[in-house]
């Protein structure tokens, strides 16, 4: 027997875990960012 709202769930659990990775990618590539934007500005502050 066939069940769609299984078929579903399944679909939307991926979907979810897609969006988390997502989001843990940006915040990982936000944070590099900031690190390497602080090591600009590092020798400025220091100064």
């Amino acid at each position: 027997m066939w069940n769609p709202r299984k078929k579903l769930t399944i679909k939307w659990r991926r979907c979810t875990l897609m969006k988390m990775i997502n989001n843990i990618r940006l915040n990982l590539s936000l944070s590099k960012q900031i690190i390497i934007w602080k090591k600009k500005m590092d020798p400025f502050l220091h100064s």
